[in-house]
């Protein structure tokens, strides 16, 4: 048996009215630490909205590092190719992506927490230099908060936010890397 411990391989399947994906990845762990791992995947979607049409295929490597007391440190390569239409205007985008992911993690129980937080860091981004169709910086960010109320009831809070510095033309950039404000989050 090829497999080590810790050795994962993980497909996701999701078919709905609108939107359609598959994606695969490999997870090979550290020996030092269960959180630290060097993923490769490969992935398919394809969404249908009112606002947007979009067919993407990615394949990337991640490379993940624990930081301790549920902090990690991510950076990672991606190859997206996308064909979208946002109302009427058609495109499409062959970007390779690097980035830089943050994030930590502390609640007081793992299965009933009452109180606690978490919140993620994304930079990313990628210029014509590296092959990509477009240049642009993302810096993305989300986070929640858990607080204890009075009885059994909690509040839950949460906020996410992004920006984008983008010196080509808005359709240059691919449906799927564009911030949009409402949703079902």
């Amino acid at each position: 048996n090829a497999f080590h411990l810790g050795q994962e391989f993980k497909t996701d399947l999701g078919i709905a009215e609108r939107r359609q994906a598959l994606s695969a990845s490999y997870n090979f762990p550290s020996y030092k630490d269960l959180d630290s791992y060097t993923s490769l995947t490969l992935g398919f979607q394809r969404e249908t909205l009112p606002s947007y049409d979009d067919l993407l295929y990615t394949s990337g490597v991640e490379r993940a590092r624990s930081f301790g007391r549920g902090r990690i440190g991510s950076a990672y390569l991606q190859y997206r190719y996308e064909d979208f239409t946002i109302a009427e205007q058609k495109g499409h985008s062959r970007l390779i992506l690097p980035g830089l992911r943050f994030s930590q993690r502390r609640y007081d129980n793992v299965i009933r927490p009452r109180k606690g937080f978490h919140y993620s860091l994304e930079a990313r981004g990628t210029h014509e230099g590296l092959g990509s169709d477009a240049t642009f910086l993302q810096i993305l960010g989300d986070g929640n908060l858990l607080i204890p109320l009075p009885g059994r009831f909690s509040l839950f809070t949460r906020v996410q936010a992004g920006g984008t510095y983008l010196p080509d033309p808005l359709q240059d950039l691919p449906a799927t890397l564009r911030c949009f404000a409402g949703g079902d989050h």
